[in-house]
């Protein structure tokens, strides 16, 4: 009897020894599978708690890898253009990538834009990249992309409306993360877009209210109000509502002048797009004469 009971408590304590030994094996695995799948967003979260730590503690100017991206294409205006975002780019460290091949073979002009953006992401090990439209000048040189960056809690996409949309696809912040690169390939893979047709701006726009590339592909006309006004205050937070939920936590909105003034004409009237002394940015979208236009406001930037 009290040998059987010995081989009973031997047998118990072995099963324990196995089904410890299968929790440990399946709880390590778990962990390692999720630190694999975690770790660049781990590894990019834990350098933006070192830089806030810097910025908190000693007070010391966050500094991140950036590069200026654009696109120009035989453009009258390019020279212009191009030595104000060198001189841009000297002043704060940042690289200056400027795109002249055409590579979005059968596609209008604006879809070279995520060509040049992708190709950024891949070829520099940069933190974030910012979209600078090419009949753009910055004027207000003084203004940091890092400050941007920490005042909107290192969003991976940031970005102005207008008057006309709740996304402007002419300046743009993005971090250099998985989350940009497939979103900015949903925007490619929606090609051909619905009418009114805003090239890349449409597929970003209708891939933000929910829509899929498949279902953009596929509708031949969209309202112009699903777009809505984005320029006061409210108007942004009614558009940040229309966003879909997937997509809360990733995206930053900022006041159409804080990075996309536009150039006074008479189609621009609301103050809150017009470009006014001091602003950091000024776009000449749409305008006619763009060469005398940049040529005159390039010689009032500030530092």
């Amino acid at each position: 009897m009290k040998l059987s009971t010995n081989i009973l408590v031997t047998f118990f304590l072995g099963f324990l020894t196995i089904i410890f030994i299968i929790y440990e094996t399946s709880f390590h695995s778990n962990a390692m599978n999720e630190i694999n799948n975690e770790c660049p967003q781990v590894i990019i979260k834990e350098k933006e708690e070192r830089i806030i730590e810097k910025i908190i503690e000693k007070s010391v100017p966050v500094k991140l890898k950036i590069a200026v991206v654009s696109a120009m294409h035989d453009l009258s205006f390019g020279e212009i253009a191009q030595d104000n975002f060198k001189k841009y780019c000297d002043l704060h460290g940042y690289s200056l990538h400027v795109h002249t091949k055409r590579t979005a073979e059968g596609r209008s002009l604006p879809w070279e834009k995520l060509t040049a953006i992708k190709e950024a992401m891949i070829e520099g090990n940069y933190d974030y990249i910012f979209w600078m439209d090419a009949d753009s000048l910055f004027m207000n040189m003084s203004k940091r992309l890092e400050d941007f960056i920490v005042n909107n809690n290192f969003p991976d996409l940031l970005f102005s409306g207008d008057l006309n949309f709740c996304l402007n696809s002419g300046h743009m912040i993005i971090k250099n993360n998985w989350w940009s690169f497939t979103f900015f390939e949903d925007v490619w893979n929606s090609y051909p877009v619905p009418q009114p047709n805003h090239d890349d701006q449409t597929a970003m726009l209708l891939i933000l209210l929910g829509k899929t590339p498949q279902e953009i592909r596929t509708m031949n006309r969209v309202d112009r109000s699903i777009g809505g006004h984005c320029l006061t205050p409210q108007e942004i937070e009614v558009c940040k509502g229309r966003f879909h939920p997937r997509f809360n936590g990733h995206l930053a909105m900022v006041p159409q002048r804080d990075i996309n003034s536009y150039s006074p004409y008479p189609w621009f009237s609301r103050v809150e797009e017009l470009y006014q002394e001091g602003d950091f940015i000024i776009h000449f979208a749409g305008l006619p004469e763009k060469l005398t236009r940049m040529r005159d406001y390039a010689k009032k930037t500030t530092v």
